[in-house]
């Protein structure tokens, strides 16, 4: 006698249910989802993460403004510079699988800047 189809979709639905059960949970780690450059009497570079992190400055030129300087909980980081800096540099090591994320001028650079076209 042979087992029904619909028999058979509903034994492989269980199994693979029990492996998502028994699958450990995976952890999100931090991602940049969006960049800004604002220039002005200050050139300003802000990233975006797609969670709250702990995060602070490791690193940065001398000429730099950084935020956080010190750890702080974080949904954007920054770094600016007077305007007679283009190009404001900072690291930031942000915990929760985010590392040291480098923000600098070349960031967030408009569409017609990167060598980009959509057909």
């Amino acid at each position: 006698m042979k087992t029904p189809i619909s028999l058979r979709w509903l034994g492989l639905g269980l199994v693979l249910a029990g492996l998502l059960i028994l699958t450990p949970p995976s952890y999100s780690q931090c991602l940049v989802t969006n960049t800004v450059v604002n220039p002005g009497s200050y050139n300003q570079v802000v990233k975006y993460l797609n969670g709250t992190y702990q995060c602070y400055r490791v690193a940065s030129n001398n000429v730099s403004l950084c935020a956080p300087a010190v750890p702080f909980l974080r949904t954007r980081i920054t770094a600016s510079a007077a305007a007679m800096y283009t190009n404001p540099t900072c690291q930031i090591y942000c915990t929760g699988g985010c590392g040291t994320i480098t923000i600098d001028g070349s960031d967030g650079l408009p569409v017609e800047l990167m060598d980009f076209t959509v057909d």
